[in-house]
Protein backbone atom coordinates (compact mmCIF):
# COMPACT_ATOMS: atom_id res chain seq x y z
CA UNK A 1 0.00 0.00 0.00
CA UNK A 2 1.34 3.78 -0.58
CA UNK A 3 2.20 5.73 1.94
CA UNK A 4 -0.65 7.01 4.39
CA UNK A 5 -0.21 11.03 4.85
CA UNK A 6 -2.34 10.38 8.56
CA UNK A 7 -0.44 9.65 11.64
CA UNK A 8 -2.67 7.09 12.53
CA UNK A 9 -5.49 4.83 10.74
CA UNK A 10 -8.27 2.78 12.17
CA UNK A 11 -9.44 0.12 10.48
CA UNK A 12 -11.18 -3.62 11.17
CA UNK A 13 -11.26 -7.14 10.33
CA UNK A 14 -14.38 -9.40 10.80
CA UNK A 15 -14.17 -13.46 10.52
CA UNK A 16 -17.30 -14.15 8.86
CA UNK A 17 -16.59 -17.99 8.86
CA UNK A 18 -15.23 -19.32 11.90
CA UNK A 19 -11.57 -20.81 11.19
CA UNK A 20 -11.35 -18.31 7.96
CA UNK A 21 -8.37 -16.18 8.38
CA UNK A 22 -9.14 -12.44 6.90
CA UNK A 23 -7.39 -9.63 6.11
CA UNK A 24 -7.95 -5.70 7.50
CA UNK A 25 -10.16 -3.82 5.89
CA UNK A 26 -7.18 -1.31 4.81
CA UNK A 27 -4.21 -2.55 3.97
CA UNK A 28 -0.90 -1.74 5.88
CA UNK A 29 0.44 1.33 4.95
CA UNK A 30 4.02 1.38 4.01
CA UNK A 31 5.13 3.86 6.64
CA UNK A 32 3.58 2.12 9.20
CA UNK A 33 5.45 0.85 11.89
CA UNK A 34 3.35 -0.06 15.06
CA UNK A 35 0.30 -1.71 14.73
CA UNK A 36 -2.17 -1.98 17.43
CA UNK A 37 -4.94 -4.89 17.37
CA UNK A 38 -7.51 -4.89 20.02
CA UNK A 39 -10.25 -7.56 20.57
CA UNK A 40 -13.54 -6.23 21.36
CA UNK A 41 -15.45 -9.27 21.94
CA UNK A 42 -16.82 -10.52 24.98
CA UNK A 43 -15.86 -14.47 24.52
CA UNK A 44 -13.80 -14.84 21.28
CA UNK A 45 -10.04 -15.39 21.06
CA UNK A 46 -8.40 -13.56 18.12
CA UNK A 47 -5.50 -15.04 16.59
CA UNK A 48 -3.11 -12.83 15.05
CA UNK A 49 0.18 -13.80 12.09
CA UNK A 50 1.75 -12.53 9.12
CA UNK A 51 1.38 -14.99 6.02
CA UNK A 52 2.39 -14.93 2.26
CA UNK A 53 -1.68 -16.05 2.13
CA UNK A 54 -4.59 -16.48 3.62
CA UNK A 55 -3.78 -20.56 3.55
CA UNK A 56 -0.56 -20.18 4.79
CA UNK A 57 -1.50 -18.63 8.35
CA UNK A 58 -1.06 -21.38 10.72
CA UNK A 59 -3.59 -21.28 14.12
CA UNK A 60 -1.11 -23.15 15.89
CA UNK A 61 1.82 -20.18 15.63
CA UNK A 62 -0.78 -17.34 15.85
CA UNK A 63 -0.58 -15.05 18.34
CA UNK A 64 -3.66 -15.39 20.80
CA UNK A 65 -5.81 -12.08 21.94
CA UNK A 66 -7.72 -12.99 24.93
CA UNK A 67 -11.59 -11.10 24.93
CA UNK A 68 -10.94 -7.25 26.10
CA UNK A 69 -7.22 -7.62 25.45
CA UNK A 70 -4.82 -5.41 23.02
CA UNK A 71 -1.24 -6.08 21.48
CA UNK A 72 1.08 -3.54 20.37
CA UNK A 73 3.43 -4.82 17.33
CA UNK A 74 6.41 -2.37 16.64
CA UNK A 75 6.88 -3.91 12.54
CA UNK A 76 9.08 -1.30 10.99
CA UNK A 77 8.86 0.75 8.39
CA UNK A 78 8.76 -1.36 4.88
CA UNK A 79 11.97 -0.16 3.95
CA UNK A 80 12.97 -2.21 7.28
CA UNK A 81 10.74 -5.46 7.11
CA UNK A 82 12.41 -8.56 6.14
CA UNK A 83 10.23 -9.86 3.34
CA UNK A 84 7.34 -8.91 1.54
CA UNK A 85 4.98 -11.46 2.72
CA UNK A 86 5.45 -9.58 6.28
CA UNK A 87 3.05 -7.09 4.79
CA UNK A 88 0.21 -9.83 4.64
CA UNK A 89 -1.71 -9.22 8.58
CA UNK A 90 -4.00 -11.93 8.61
CA UNK A 91 -6.64 -12.02 11.46
CA UNK A 92 -8.62 -15.31 12.45
CA UNK A 93 -11.27 -16.66 15.22
CA UNK A 94 -13.14 -20.01 16.13
CA UNK A 95 -16.39 -17.82 16.34
CA UNK A 96 -18.42 -16.70 13.85
CA UNK A 97 -18.43 -12.41 13.78
CA UNK A 98 -15.44 -11.78 16.04
CA UNK A 99 -14.01 -8.58 15.14
CA UNK A 100 -10.70 -6.82 15.57
CA UNK A 101 -10.28 -3.10 15.71
CA UNK A 102 -6.84 -2.31 14.36
CA UNK A 103 -4.71 1.01 14.75
CA UNK A 104 -1.82 1.43 12.31
CA UNK A 105 0.49 4.10 13.63
CA UNK A 106 2.29 5.46 10.69
CA UNK A 107 5.29 7.95 10.42
CA UNK A 108 4.99 10.92 8.91
CA UNK A 109 6.55 13.99 8.12
CA UNK A 110 3.83 17.04 8.56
Amino acid sequence: MPISTKPAVGTTATVAVAGTAVQPSTPLPDNTHTVIVYNPNAAAVLYIGWAANSGAFNLATAVQIPASASITLAVGARSVRPAASTDLLFINALVPGATANITYVNGVNL
